[in-house]
């Protein structure tokens, strides 16, 4: 027999031992399986049932403390009325109080105000009345610099042209 044969006649029984090993977990697989399903039912009736009767105590016991709640709910929001409508009225008479004066006080401020800003403009108004004639002078200083200015500027014009002139004759006498 030769070494394949053997390497075959080995695989072989390696297959069927596993197939046989791989049934025996399967089977011993099943039966763990069917037997946790079975305990984890048992399981979660019993939970369902101890959660539904928490369940129903606590809403026992919640309706009983909102109900509570709600009476004691009722009496502060009472009580915070009405020590709110005395606090708003005692505010609102105070508040007018505050207005009427703030109102006559800033009356008076805004007639100090309107003098002095009517004052301060007239200041200004003559301050730079002064400073517009000073600027005005100038100016009329400046328009009679510029005129001679340009009269220089025309005089010289004049004389450039005039010595052109006399240095073309001068050059024509030259070559004549």
């Amino acid at each position: 027999m030769s070494l394949n044969e053997k390497i075959d006649d080995v695989s072989i029984s390696l297959n069927e031992k596993i197939d046989g090993v791989s049934m025996s977990l399967n089977e011993k697989i099943d039966d763990v399986s069917i037997s946790l399903n079975e305990k984890i039912d048992d399981v979660s009736i019993s939970l369902n049932e101890k959660i539904d009767g928490v369940s129903m105590s606590l809403n026992e016991k919640i309706d009983d403390v909102s109900i509570s709640l709600n009476e004691r709910i009722d009496g502060v929001s009472t009580s915070l009325n009405d020590k709110i409508d005395g606090v708003s009225g005692s505010l609102n008479q105070k508040i007018n109080s505050v207005s009427k004066s703030f109102y006559t006080t800033m009356d008076k401020r805004f007639k100090r105000s309107e003098s002095m800003m009517l004052d301060e403009m007239a200041r200004l108004f003559e301050i730079n009345g002064r400073k517009i004639d000073k600027v005005s002078q100038r100016l009329t200083q400046i328009e009679g610099e510029l005129n001679a200015l340009r009269c220089s500027n025309d005089a010289v014009t004049i004389l450039l042209h005039k010595t052109e002139e006399l240095e073309m004759r001068i050059e024509k006498m030259e070559t004549a």
